[in-house]
């Protein structure tokens, strides 16, 4: 393909570095995952020992005051959004709109949680939230099964092993021969 001045250009989907946005986006995802699960997981502990009367025992700290004193899903919403906007921020260096559905799926359950957590009550919002997110998972059953994910853009995986066909003659009693035939550049119709 060549640009107006008539020099070569290059789409800058096919180069790698959709492939290392990629693999950058992964690992921030890993580290909010882990961070969400260890500042809830410490949260659980901390209301599990102040229930039970054994955080008396222990010094009062910052810390603990802070996690305790942590909205769990204001903070799941917070943690949702920030992942939404990485998946968004990723769309950006992809080719097609696929990768659009995920992100809104976790922007709108990121809605759905600060909703919960500053209890505006009405369940009404809470179902159509719900039912946004049934219509997105619907779009992204039927964008997979109309072939439209880039799934087939896939490099074909080369099969390393060859097709034979193997013939047991059993000639006398407790032995036999084999006779081992390379079957992988046979003609169809030749068999």
């Amino acid at each position: 393909m060549r640009n107006k001045a008539g020099k070569e250009f290059s789409d800058p989907y096919k180069s790698n570095l959709p492939k290392y946005i990629h693999v950058i986006k992964v690992y921030l995802q890993f580290i909010i995952g882990l961070l969400l699960i260890c500042v809830l997981g410490f949260k659980g502990l901390c209301e599990i020992l102040e229930t039970t009367h054994l955080l008396d025992y222990f010094p009062e700290t910052a810390v603990v005051t802070h996690i305790l004193g942590v909205d769990t899903f204001s903070y799941i919403a917070n943690t949702l959004a920030i992942s939404a906007g990485i998946e968004l921020g990723y769309m950006l260096f992809t080719n097609g709109p696929d990768e659009a559905i995920e992100p809104l799926m976790l922007g709108v359950t990121s809605a759905a949680f600060y909703t919960l957590s500053a209890n505006f009550g009405g369940s009404w919002v809470l179902g159509i939230y719900a039912l946004s997110i049934l219509v997105l998972m619907y779009c992204l059953k039927k964008y997979k099964d109309w072939g439209l994910d880039h799934e087939d853009e896939e490099p074909e995986k080369i099969s390393t092993s060859a097709s034979y066909s193997v013939s047991v003659k059993t000639e006398s009693e407790g032995s036999f021969s084999v006779d081992v035939e390379d079957t992988t550049n046979r003609v169809a119709g030749g068999l």
